[in-house]
C-alpha cells in the first residue's frame, strides 16, 4: 500500500448502499523481465433509504492506493506486458484492500464492511473497456 485514507461522517444512516471503484495504470520499470501497477481503489457508502434526499450524502468513503509490482520472464509484446499488469495488478491488490477496509470499519467500532470477492474475468471484462473499473452498489 502507498497511500490510504479514511473519512467518516459523524452519523451513519443506517441503510447504506456500497459502491467501489478500481483504477489501474501499467507502470514501465527499468531493467529486464520487470513491470509495475498501480492500483486506486475508492469505496463509498451512500444513504440509500427511502426518506434520503435525492443528493446520497456520502458515508464513509475509504481510497486507497497500491504498487504491484511483477517479474515477466520471456519475450513478449509490450501490449501483452500491460495487460498482464492492469490485469494482475488488481487481482493482487484487492484482497489487501478487502482487509484494510474491513478493520478499518472495526477499529472505528461501526459494522465491519466486507467487500465481494472478484474474479479475474470479471476485472478482464471491466479493464478492457476502460481503464477504470466501475462495480455497481451492492446493496
Amino acid at each position: 500500500m502507498t497511500s490510504g485514507q479514511f473519512n467518516s461522517p459523524d452519523h451513519l444512516p443506517e441503510r447504506n448502499a456500497v459502491e467501489f471503484a478500481v483504477s489501474a495504470k501499467y507502470l514501465p520499470v527499468e531493467g529486464d523481465g520487470r513491470c509495475a501497477c498501480d492500483v486506486s481503489v475508492k469505496v463509498r457508502t451512500t444513504d440509500n433509504s427511502e426518506e434520503s434526499e435525492e443528493s446520497e450524502e456520502t458515508g464513509l468513503q475509504i481510497l486507497a492506493n497500491y504498487e504491484v509490482l511483477f517479474s515477466i520472464e520471456g519475450e513478449h509484446e509490450q501490449e501483452a506486458i500491460e495487460a498482464f499488469a492492469r490485469l494482475n495488478g488488481v487481482f493482487t491488490a484487492w484482497p489487501y484492500m478487502r482487509e484494510f477496509t474491513q478493520s478499518c470499519t472495526c477499529r472505528m467500532d461501526l459494522p465491519p464492511l466486507t467487500l465481494p470477492l472478484v474474479t479475474a474475468p470479471a476485472i478482464a471484462n471491466h479493464l478492457s473497456k476502460d481503464e477504470d473499473v466501475d462495480i455497481p452498489a451492492i446493496e
